[in-house]
């Protein structure tokens, strides 16, 4: 009997949250991974459902055998930043917090996850919104997220996409490394007194 090398899985995540589309594409490497493959590539495209087009990802899953070099890269990893009101001492509305480690040439971001333990507070911020991207495009990923309403099931209320969220990641170390740019408003960041989040990125 032939032995199929190959599987294919779509995800439908059409309407889905940035999250929640990271939870279900990992949900569908789970099950790729269950049965023995190697998921070596995700693509995203417009499908269709009851005659109306939705936006699906698209995983494909080798055997170990049949992946090649790709096996590694593309199991999925993650890049974890933790900020609290400490960490922002620029005497400014604006301040970059780099990822400890840059992200490997040509991985490309899943999804990222924006945890939010405490709002941020103090002084006289009233807003605090973080972007995360990469140097040169520092909004791709998330643009605009609110870090100071208070969360919703441990996440930022509102963290909208970036426009390229998935961008294939290359260059230089540091060109791949992230980043997460805070902009308060009406006060310097340094003035915050209270607040922490996570910034989980999902990447393959």
């Amino acid at each position: 009997m032939a032995t199929t090398n190959s599987r294919t899985a779509v995800v439908d995540i059409d309407k889905l949250s940035e999250s929640a589309a990271a939870d279900a594409i990992n949900a569908a490497i789970e099950v790729l991974e269950a049965a023995g493959f190697v998921v070596t590539d995700v693509d995203y495209e417009t499908g269709n459902r009851g005659g109306l087009p939705v936006q699906q990802a698209v995983l494909v899953g080798k055997l170990p055998a049949y992946a090649g070099d790709a096996a590694a890269a593309g199991l999925p990893k993650v890049a974890v930043l933790d900020v609290g009101h400490a960490d922002l001492t620029a005497a400014a509305v604006t301040e970059t917090i780099p990822f400890a480690d840059a992200l490997p040439e040509g991985s490309y971001p899943v999804g990222v996850r924006m945890g939010l333990t405490t709002p941020f507070s103090g002084g006289s911020v009233s807003a605090l919104v973080a972007d995360v991207g990469v140097p040169g495009d520092p909004d791709a990923m998330v643009d605009g997220c609110d870090l100071f309403s208070a969360a919703v099931d441990g996440e930022a209320a509102d963290h909208p996409l970036g426009i390229a969220p998935h961008k294939l990641i290359t260059g230089n170390a540091a060109a791949r490394t992230p980043g997460v740019v805070f902009t308060a408003t009406g006060d310097n960041v340094v003035n915050l007194t209270a607040g922490a989040c996570r910034i989980v990125i999902l990447y393959i």
